[in-house]
């Protein structure tokens, strides 16, 4: 799903674990609560409104160009800061 426009999905309880979601917007629909993005790329992803409520992000890859809600703390959510990497290729831990 690379450069997807995801904005107003319903991901409730959605398994997206392991997917490529990098360059990915994903815009607030109030509907993404308990979405597993367990080891999902999202490498320069716009997650900047989205509500991550309850969502599983274990060992989620993402660089220094991914876009977090405010007051949000991936680290303590349990995901991984990568090295850069060129839009659309997968992170590699």
């Amino acid at each position: 799903m690379v450069n997807a426009d995801l904005v107003g999905a319903s991901l409730i309880m959605a398994d997206l674990s392991r997917a490529n979601l990098s360059d990915v917007e994903m815009g607030r629909s109030g509907q993404n609560g308990r979405t597993n993005l367990r080891e999902a790329d999202l490498g320069a992803a716009d997650l900047s409104t989205e509500y991550l409520w309850e969502g599983i992000l274990i060992e989620v890859k993402y660089n220094v160009h991914t876009n977090w809600p405010d007051d949000f703390d991936p680290v303590a959510a349990g995901a991984v800061l990568m090295d850069y990497r060129p839009a659309g290729s997968r992170c590699i831990v």
